[in-house]
């Protein structure tokens, strides 16, 4: 194989294997292939031609279109005519079904706070709204002051929802980041937000929300702060498999932390003879000997089985001084010693 290769005003004379070389490395250093393939550059982009049924990089970024003579309806009902469609036409019925989606939940947004002005008793709109759409009492309470919100404080993102162009979770965040604003603090941040969220995902609108939210009210964070505090509690949870779990939320990250590192610390202490248990399973082992007022019980492995179906049945059981069989020897080393003083 001979022929000439061209670089700017340079002409390579090359013959054989030599001109498929040079034929490659020009090819690829000006940004394209000479055998039709898509070569990606250090962004990952694909620049010169692409190849067949492949991506142009002139096209990246584009919005596609749905085609005007497809009706989502049709598609609807037939889905069977999506074959009949290219990748740019698909691209554009999934933009187009996005969008319609958003509408629906602009709509379902403005029904659900009509149903709350509407009732009396929240307590009967959080049942209605967690029958109806398939929720928890608690998601469905977020979502009736999400509703609220958004038709009263955030007109601007409702809109922008009405659009197409904001869905429901990433209008969510506008709704946490601007909660503990006063209404017209969420207004402003409702108007500075109108330019800068479509096109952003979940967790870009809420670095966004948030950011505007601490620049119109700078003492937002820690007013929320406090009122978490002030939220704390304690919780336990019973599952079914015989274990339950103890749940500390709204306490403050230094008290946390400080818990968390004397835990850890004691753990490791006690690894080095137990290697039978993980480190997660001696911390739980060791927090639960701390709060009972045992630590060295963290020690020893806790109990085969000991089923319970709910607080009250443990309410009810004669209380023991330790965790595991370790109060037990403990005791048992107290009357050796009282008997032989």
């Amino acid at each position: 194989m001979t022929g000439f290769a061209y670089f700017g005003k340079w002409r390579i004379f090359a013959k054989g294997k030599d001109f498929c070389k040079w034929r490659a490395s020009c090819a690829i250093f000006v940004g394209g292939d000479p055998y039709g393939r898509p070569v990606s550059n250090s962004n990952g982009s694909f620049v010169g031609k692409s190849a067949v049924g492949g991506v142009d990089s002139k096209d990246l970024g584009k919005k596609s279109r749905i085609p005007p003579d497809v009706d989502l309806r049709k598609l609807r009902s037939d889905p069977k005519l999506l074959k009949n469609l290219q990748p740019p036409g698909l691209l554009g019925v999934i933009r187009e079904v996005k969008a319609e989606i958003e509408k629906l939940q602009a709509l379902l947004v403005r029904t659900v706070a009509e149903l709350s002005e509407q009732r009396a008793d929240s307590d009967v709109v959080v049942g209605e709204v967690a029958a109806e759409l398939s929720l928890s009492a608690d998601d469905a309470r977020r979502s009736i002051v999400d509703a609220e919100a958004l038709t009263s404080r955030l007109p601007r993102t409702l809109v922008l929802m009405e659009a197409g162009e904001l869905d429901l979770e990433r209008a969510a965040k506008v709704c946490g980041a601007t909660a503990s604003l006063s209404d017209d603090d969420a207004r402003k941040v409702d108007e500075a937000l109108e330019k800068r969220l479509p096109g952003k995902d979940a967790t870009q609108v809420q670095k966004a929300a948030a950011y505007v939210a601490r620049k119109v009210d700078p003492g937002g964070p820690e007013r929320r702060t406090r009122k978490r505090d002030r939220s704390r509690r304690i919780a336990v949870t019973y599952h079914r498999i015989g274990t339950a779990s103890l749940s500390i939320t709204n306490a403050s990250v230094g008290r946390v932390n400080a818990a968390f590192e004397r835990v850890d610390r004691l753990a490791r202490e006690f690894r080095g003879e137990m290697r039978s248990r993980t480190l997660d399973e001696l911390r739980a082992d060791v927090a639960i000997g701390l709060l009972i007022g045992d630590v060295e019980s963290g020690a020893e492995p806790p109990p085969a089985t000991e089923p319970f179906s709910s607080a009250a049945s443990r309410r009810k059981r004669p209380r023991q001084g330790g965790f595991g069989l370790g109060w037990l020897r403990r005791s048992r080393r107290a009357e050796r010693k009282s008997s032989s003083g």
